[in-house]
């Protein structure tokens, strides 16, 4: 047998380091309530890109937009075409919510989209009535 300085043996001293380096990789492990706080992140940003994005598209295309958003679905009207687009499943929308846009970006209907997350707790977006500014809280 090779034995260590300490008298303890290779194999013994391997075996040691392998088990502390188990517990420091478990503890990198993301626990449920991380990732689902970062699935929800990701729903409400995805969302506040679309409402931009709708904005914008408003804009470039000097036509009114408008965004319903129901039960499980956010549907885009450019006054020539509809687009649906599933919402995401970490978030459940509370009530009925329409938001607009003219051809110059200000909001025709605005407010507040309250989601409600899989803990219960509501998550807001909302967009100015003047600036048509998104913001999500």
């Amino acid at each position: 047998m090779i034995r260590g300085k300490k008298g303890f043996t290779l194999i013994e001293l391997l075996i040691v380091i392998v088990i502390i380096g188990i517990l420091l990789g478990l503890m990198y492990i993301p626990s449920r309530n991380s990732i689902d706080s970062i699935r929800e992140r990701s729903a409400i940003n995805m969302l506040v890109s679309l409402i931009r994005s709708t904005r914008v598209d408003a804009m470039n295309e000097s036509q009114d937009h408008t965004l319903l958003f129901q039960d499980k679905t956010v549907r885009i009207n450019d006054g020539s075409s509809v687009k649906t687009i599933s919402l995401p499943e970490s978030l459940t929308l509370k009530d009925t919510a329409s938001i607009g846009f003219n051809s110059a970006g200000h909001p025709i209907q605005s407010g507040t989209i309250v989601f409600i997350n899989k803990k219960g707790v509501e998550r807001r977006i909302a967009v100015a009535v003047g600036t048509g500014r998104v913001r999500a809280y």
